[in-house]
């Protein structure tokens, strides 16, 4: 049985970089993903708050993956709000507060 969920997990992440390389604008992202299951967790770093977002919309969007965890972070210089809000809340947060999606933490279908 856990041999099966491996396989899963496998051809999941492999789901996953093939759509991102479809996708040239988020291929110099440094990024890890971490599978339970349907669940997936983004890690690593990201440019803007634009290319963290696509990339937990091209994720969300793989057969498979009811839920996303956005656990990026934003290596962009951010304006002196954002930086103060990043100081009290971290990258990942103020990435989901410029977006401004609901929950801001999960995708789920």
């Amino acid at each position: 049985m856990r041999e099966l969920a491996n396989e899963q997990q496998e051809a999941t992440l492999r789901q996953i970089n093939e759509a991102l390389q479809r996708q040239p604008e988020l291929r110099s992202s440094e990024i890890r993903f971490e599978v339970d299951g349907d669940a997936v967790t983004l890690l690593g770093s990201v440019d803007d708050i634009w290319m963290a977002s696509a990339i937990e919309r091209t994720v969300a969007a793989v057969p498979g993956v009811t839920r996303v965890k956005n656990c990026l972070e934003i290596r962009a210089e951010l304006g002196s709000e954002a930086q103060a809000k990043q100081t009290e809340f971290g990258n990942a947060e103020v990435a989901r507060s410029a977006v401004g999606d609901g929950d801001n933490t999960l995708w789920s279908r």
